[in-house]
């Protein structure tokens, strides 16, 4: 059997996801982070799930490593899904980075 690019999708419950799904919503399309059931992660649950209330179900902490990237994402303002999208690459990029201060806990 070929290879579909349509398998390469990223896990939903990651920063790859929503970073996949932010890049298909328009640049001004506007999020309210205040809102329990409209805000950013819940709609990109709601979106890709289908299920009405993912609040109910999955944690923000199977997207995001720390609280401090989910309010990096996702509560900093403009609440605008092109401004997401820029912080959501910025934050995964620096997922990624070496840690340069990092040390061996062997030696």
């Amino acid at each position: 059997m070929l290879w579909d690019r349509k398998w390469d999708k990223p896990p939903v419950e990651s920063l790859a996801g929503l970073i996949a799904w932010l890049e298909q919503q328009p640049v001004d399309g506007e999020y309210q982070w205040y809102s329990a059931v409209d805000c950013l992660v819940c709609r990109y649950l709601r979106a890709v799930t289908g299920e009405p209330w993912p609040h109910q179900k999955w944690a923000y902490s199977a997207i995001f490593d720390s609280p401090h990237d989910y309010n990096e994402v996702a509560a900093t303002r403009p609440w605008t899904y092109g401004a997401a999208l820029e912080r959501a690459r910025a934050v995964a990029s620096h997922a990624m980075a070496p840690n340069v201060g990092a040390t061996r806990s062997s030696e």
